[in-house]
C-alpha cells in the first residue's frame, strides 16, 4: 500500500511539473498575467507567471474580424463598413485598457481549456472589471451564443441593453432596413491622441434610399451646438458620406476643418437637420 501511495505521489508530481512546463494555467485559481500583445478585439497574448507567453481567446464574446472577412451570413443586417470599423475599435479599446497591464485570467469550466485553434480560453479581468462584459456593453462585441459559458445569460442581457442604446455595432442596425437618410456611425475615439489625429475622428451618413439627396444647407450639430453646414453636396442612392472632423482635400471624404476634436469620447449626440431646419436623425452614444 505504501509503495502504491508513493507511486501515485510521484506520478502526480510529474503531471504537475509537465503542466507547469507546458505553460498550462491551473483552473483552480485566477492567475495573474501581463498582456503583451493585442491580436484583435477578442484575442490577446499574455505572459504568465513562469515567463511563458500564451494566446488567450476571451470567453463568451465575438468581435468583428479585422484580418479575415466579415460576411452577411455571420453578421446579418449590419453594414460591412461598420463591422470593419468596430473590429478596430474593439482592438483599440483593449490596447488602451489592458496592453502591458497586469490582469487576472479567470477559468470557466463550461468553456474548457482550449478552442479549436489551440488558444487558451479565459475571461480577463482588470481591477475587478470583466473585459468581456465591457466589450459587449460598449457594442464592440456580441454575446457568443454558439458555445456555453457561465456568463452567457448575463452577456446576452448586456447585448440587449447595447442594442436598445444603439451602441457600437447596433448603432445603425435597425436603420439599415429603413428607406431614409440617417447617421450610421461616429468614430469618436481617434487612434492615439485625438488632438493630434483629428482626421481619424469622423461621422458617416448613409443614404438608404434609391434616390440622390441634395444636402445643400443641411447641417449637423453636436451636443454642445458645434455645427457643420453642407454646401452643394450630393449623397448618391445607397451610398455613404464620410465627414472627418479634421482638415484635408479628399475626394470621397468631407472635412469639418476643425482645429479641435468635435466628438467627446465619453458621450455625445449628433443631430442631422435638413435645409428647412427640421430634425432628420440623431445618433447618441455613451462609452462610460
Amino acid at each position: 500500500m505504501i509503495v502504491i501511495m508513493k507511486f501515485k505521489l510521484i506520478f502526480l508530481a510529474m503531471v504537475m511539473m509537465a503542466i507547469s512546463l507546458s505553460g498550462c494555467i491551473s483552473e483552480e485559481q485566477n492567475d495573474l498575467a501581463t498582456v503583451t500583445k493585442i491580436i484583435d478585439g477578442d484575442t490577446v497574448d499574455v505572459r504568465i507567471e513562469d515567463g511563458s507567453v500564451i494566446r488567450v481567446r476571451l470567453i463568451g464574446i465575438d468581435t468583428p474580424e479585422i484580418y479575415g472577412e466579415n460576411t452577411r451570413e455571420k453578421w446579418p443586417d449590419i453594414d460591412l463598413f461598420v463591422l470593419n470599423e468596430i473590429g478596430m475599435d474593439a482592438k483599440h479599446y483593449l490596447e488602451n485598457t489592458i496592453l502591458e497591464k497586469r490582469v487576472s485570467l479567470i477559468y470557466d469550466e463550461q468553456s474548457g481549456d482550449l478552442d479549436k485553434y489551440g488558444r487558451y480560453l479565459y475571461y480577463i479581468s482588470k481591477d475587478g472589471t470583466n473585459i468581456s462584459k465591457e466589450l459587449v456593453k460598449k457594442g464592440y462585441a456580441r454575446a457568443y451564443r454558439k458555445y456555453d459559458c457561465n456568463l452567457k445569460s448575463e452577456l446576452i442581457l448586456l447585448e440587449n441593453e447595447a442594442i436598445e442604446q444603439r451602441m457600437g455595432l447596433w448603432a445603425g442596425e435597425f436603420s439599415l432596413l429603413e428607406n431614409r437618410l440617417y447617421i450610421e456611425y461616429i468614430h469618436y475615439d481617434a487612434y492615439g491622441n485625438d488632438n493630434s489625429n483629428i482626421e481619424d475622428e469622423y461621422l458617416i451618413l448613409k443614404n438608404n434610399t434609391y434616390e440622390n439627396i441634395w444636402l445643400d444647407e443641411w447641417y449637423i450639430c453636436d451636443l454642445s451646438g458645434k455645427k457643420y453646414i453642407f454646401d452643394e453636396i450630393t449623397i448618391g442612392a445607397q451610398e455613404e458620406l464620410i465627414l472627418s472632423s479634421g482638415s484635408g482635400n479628399g475626394v470621397e471624404i468631407y472635412y469639418w476643418n476643425s482645429s479641435r476634436p468635435i466628438w467627446n469620447n465619453d458621450m455625445d449626440k449628433a443631430s442631422l437637420y435638413n435645409n428647412d431646419g427640421n430634425l432628420v436623425d440623431t445618433y447618441e452614444y455613451c462609452s462610460l
